[in-house]
C-alpha cells in the first residue's frame, strides 16, 4: 500500500502539471473556463493513451539458442511433468529492478511478478507476464505484453497475462493421466548481491530473537502450490538449477571476463587515488562510478578498509579518513549483466612496504600464487584448502590465515553449486588467501576470479592494470589521478 500511496502521489503530479499548462481561468466567463475544463481532459486523455516506444523491451544477457538449451537440460530432469518458477516481486523502494537469479537463467526475462512455465509432458514453455494500465506506464516505463511479439522475443512457445497462470497450471495437472510432480523453487530467491550462504545465516530462526520467524517468497510460492494442488507432488528444483549454474558457458565466462576487467579498472583508479587525508568513502565512490559508467553496478557495498578496520573481514561504513602508514585493501566487484567479479588488492596509504610488513605480504602473495596455480579440472575444494594450509605452513604463516581458500563466484558473489564437486571447465572459483595479525597491525589479502579451462586455469581479474606484485601497487598509486 505504500507503494501505491507515493505512486498515486506522483498520479497527481502528473494531472496538477496539466492543470498548470492551462492556468489563467481566473476571470474567464463560466462558458470559457468550462471549455478549458474540457482541453485539459483532453490532453491528459491524449497523454496516457499516445504511442509509447517499445523496442528494446527484451535484452537478455545470453542468446536465445542458450536459453533454449538450459531449458532444454530442464525439460530433461522433470521428464513428463511440470516445473514452476516465480519471478521476483517488484522492489519495495526506489531502487532498479532486479531478477531472481535462477528466473533469469532461465528466461532472460526483467519484470516483476512473472511466472515460468515447463510442461515436460508437451515440452512447451510458457512465461506470464503482468500487465498495466496505460497511465502506469507513464510512471514506470513500457513493458513487454503477452502475445505473439513477446513469443517471438523471447523464445517461449507462449507469452500469457499472468491472470491466467492458475488455471494453465491446473489445467497442466489434471488433464494429466497420472499424478505428476510440480517442481519448484524452495530455496531462497537471489538478487542483487544476494548469496544463498547469507540467507542461510539470515533466514534461519535468530537466537537473539526468538519472534523473527521470517519466511521467502519462493517458499511461500511452494506452499501455496502444494496447498492448490493436494495430489501432485511438490519437487524441489533448486539443487538442480544451481549445479547447472556451477559450470559456466562460453557466453557467460565472456561476461565474467568483461565484469572483471571493469572491477580491475576500478580498483586501479582507486589506487591511484589514494593519498593521506581522503576517506575511504571516496574510494568507495571512485568504484562505484567506475562500475556505473562500465554499464554495471556494486555487487555488493565495497570494503574500503583502512588502519584498524582492515582487521574486519567484511567492514563497510567506509568513514574513516585515511592515514599516514596506513595498509588499505578494497574488496570490490561489479555486477554486470547479472555476472560478478570478486577482487581484492592490499597496499599502503603512503610510503613503501619495509621489515615485518614487505616480509607478510610477500609471504601472502607467494600463498595466493601457489593456490592460484593449483587451480584445474578435477582438483576439488577440499584438496585447494589443503595446498593452502600446507603452503601457509611451509612458509610460516599457517597460525595466521583464514581458514577457508574461496568460493564459487558467476551470477551471485558467493555463487552455488555442490562444493564437494571437482572443478571442471567452466567452473569458476575466487582464490582468496589473506592473514591477519591484529597485534601487529597487519592484514594482507589478495582475492581474484579464476576460471576453469581445459589444461589449467585463466585469472579473469589479473590484468595488466591491476598487478599483484607490491612494488606496482605502489608505483600504481603514485601515478597522477583523474579524480584529484
Amino acid at each position: 500500500m505504500k507503494t501505491l500511496c507515493v505512486r498515486a502521489g506522483a498520479f497527481v503530479i502528473a494531472i496538477a502539471f496539466f492543470s498548470g499548462a492551462f492556468a489563467g481561468d481566473a476571470g474567464v466567463p463560466q462558458g470559457g473556463a468550462a471549455r478549458r475544463q474540457q482541453d485539459r481532459t483532453k490532453a491528459i486523455a491524449e497523454f496516457f493513451h499516445q504511442p509509447i516506444f517499445t523496442e528494446h523491451l527484451y535484452q537478455p544477457a545470453y542468446s536465445l539458442e542458450e536459453m533454449r538449451r538450459r531449458r532444454e537440460r530442464v525439460f530433461e530432469h522433470i521428464g513428463a511433468n511440470l516445473a514452476v518458477l516465480c519471478g521476483a516481486d517488484a522492489q519495495e523502494d526506489w531502487e532498479r529492478f532486479g531478477q531472481y537469479n535462477n528466473f533469469y537463467y532461465l528466461t532472460g526475462f526483467e519484470m516483476p511478478n512473472s511466472v515460468l512455465l515447463l510442461d515436460g509432458a508437451r515440452k512447451r514453455s510458457a512465461l506470464f507476464l503482468r500487465t498495466r494500465a496505460q497511465h502506469w506506464v507513464r510512471f514506470d516505463g513500457p513493458e513487454l505484453q503477452p502475445g505473439e511479439e513477446a513469443a517471438r522475443l523471447t523464445g517461449m512457445d507462449e507469452v500469457l497475462n499472468v491472470d491466467q497462470f492458475a488455471e494453465s497450471l491446473r489445467r497442466a495437472v489434471s488433464e494429466s493421466p497420472a499424478p505428476r510432480k510440480i517442481f519448484t523453487e524452495r530455496s531462497p530467491g537471489e538478487r542483487g548481491g544476494a548469496s544463498q550462504d547469507l540467507f542461510h545465516i539470515y533466514l534461519q530462526p535468530r537466537r537473539d530473537f526468538p519472534l523473527d520467524r521470517r519466511s521467502h517468497r519462493l517458499g511461500d510460492f511452494a506452499a501455496a502450490i502444494f496447498e492448490q494442488f493436494p495430489q501432485a507432488e511438490v519437487a524441489d528444483l533448486s539443487e538442480f538449477l544451481h549445479e547447472m549454474r556451477r559450470v559456466k558457458s562460453a557466453e557467460e565466462i565472456a561476461l565474467m571476463r568483461e565484469a572483471a576487467n571493469l572491477g580491475a579498472h576500478a580498483l586501479a583508479e582507486a589506487i591511484r587515488a589514494t593519498r593521506p587525508g581522503i576517506r575511504e568513502s571516496d574510494l568507495e565512490a571512485i568504484c562505484r562510478y567506475e562500475f556505473t559508467r562500465g554499464g554495471a553496478e556494486a555487487a555488493w557495498t565495497p570494503i574500503v578498509a583502512s588502519g584498524p578496520n582492515i582487521h574486519v573481514f567484511h567492514y563497510q561504513a567506509n568513514r574513516r579518513q585515511l592515514q599516514d602508514g596506513d595498509l588499505i585493501l578494497i574488496d570490490v566487484g561489479p555486477k554486470l549483466r547479472y555476472y560478478c567479479a570478486d577482487i581484492t588488492r592490499t597496499w599502503p596509504v603512503s610510503g613503501t612496504l619495509t621489515g615485518r610488513r614487505r616480509e607478510l605480504y610477500e609471504a601472502c602473495l607467494t600463498l595466493h600464487k601457489t593456490c592460484v596455480a593449483a587451480v584445474r579440472p578435477g582438483i576439488t575444494i577440499d584438496q585447494l584448502n589443503a595446498v593452502y594450509h600446507q603452503k601457509a605452513e611451509e612458509l610460516g604463516i599457517g597460525e595466521y590465515v583464514y581458514y577457508a581458500i574461496g568460493h564459487y563466484t558467476g551470477m551471485a558473489p558467493h555463487d552455488v553449486g555442490d562444493r564437494d564437486k571437482p572443478f571442471e571447465p567452466g567452473v569458476v572459483f575466487n582464490v582468496e588467501p589473506f592473514l591477519d595479525i591484529p597485534e601487529e597491525n597487519v592484514h594482507i589479502r589478495f582475492e581474484d576470479t579464476v576460471v576453469v579451462t581445459q589444461d589449467g586455469r585463466e585469472v579473469l581479474s589479473l590484468t595488466p592494470e591491476l598487478p599483484w606484485e607490491a612494488d606496482e601497487l605502489i608505483r600504481l598509486r603514485d601515478e597522477p589521478s583523474r579524480f584529484e
